[in-house]
């Protein structure tokens, strides 16, 4: 058989063989009638899906390159195919919500921790002890100890004589009680007690709880120009002892000699303060 024959032979016999090609049309109205009866499978979420229509994707038309749409058969809407901006899935909208909620929830739990009672960062929260003023009355009482007394050198020493005064109407509970109260004092001249003279005071309160201590100073002398008296104003601070460890009770004597103002502090007072070096 020729080459020229053989073409003509199978040609013919393909051309006899060749079906012709389905309807589109009738096929997509064959599967769009079996579409109920059919059981969908769909991936599995664990979260409920939000049964509603997504939305149609935003179309940017290219007037020089945008092709034709293609027609549908089986009753949908058509297929736009073109340029397109993508919008959030129903699943990728879910998730972000979810995803919102969850940190929003954990801010708002952790809000509170943060902020500490209303405290700006950096601030410390203090245990430090919150003064407390108070106020009593000293009034006179017996002799506990004799004074000792001589002179030397023109100066008249009286030593160690010590009292217990009684403590009227304390405004607080931690200083009152029984008082020892102790002085010494150097007079200086002829005068005795009306020529000036220096004295030192040292006061003890006891109670059930605990005890105070702590001496002071000053000095009295005759003003002749003026005519009368100077006398140094009493300030002093007793030590805590006791339940009253570490705390200061700083007094001041009024003008009446008797009532005596305070503050109870949580500190000692600061050290003498130390010169500066000079050449």
């Amino acid at each position: 058989m020729t080459g020229q024959r053989f073409e003509h032979t199978v040609g013919t016999w393909l051309r006899d063989e060749d079906p012709a090609p389905p309807d589109s049309h009738h096929s997509a109205l064959t599967v769009a009638a079996r579409l109920p009866s059919v059981r969908q499978q769909s991936r599995w979420w664990p979260l409920p899906l939000l049964r509603r229509r997504p939305a149609a994707p935003i179309v940017i038309p290219d007037t020089d390159h945008t092709p034709p749409p293609i027609p549908a058969t089986n009753g949908q809407s058509p297929t736009v195919i073109g340029r397109t901006q993508s919008m959030l899935s129903p699943v990728k909208a879910i998730t972000a919500g979810v995803l919102v909620f969850a940190l929003g929830g954990v801010l708002l739990i952790a809000q509170p921790f943060d902020r500490q009672g209303g405290i700006a960062p950096g601030a410390e929260v203090s245990d430090a002890f919150e003064p407390v003023p108070f106020t009593l009355r000293f009034e006179p009482g017996m002799p506990l100890r004799d004074a000792q007394t001589n002179t030397e050198d023109g100066v008249t020493k009286v030593l160690e004589a010590c009292f217990a005064p009684s403590i009227l109407s304390p405004s607080d509970p931690r200083v009152a009680g029984s008082v020892t109260f102790c002085r010494s004092e150097h007079h200086y001249g002829l005068e005795g007690a009306e020529g000036p003279f220096a004295w030192s005071r040292t006061y003890r309160i006891e109670n059930d709880e605990g005890a105070w201590q702590g001496s002071s100073s000053g000095a009295e002398w005759q003003d002749p120009a003026a005519e009368s008296r100077v006398e140094t104003q009493e300030v002093f601070t007793l030590e805590g002892e006791g339940a009253y460890q570490g705390l200061y009770a700083t007094m001041a004597f009024m003008p009446d000699k008797r009532s005596i103002q305070g503050v109870i502090i949580g500190g000692p007072p600061p050290e003498t303060p130390v010169l500066p070096v000079t050449d």
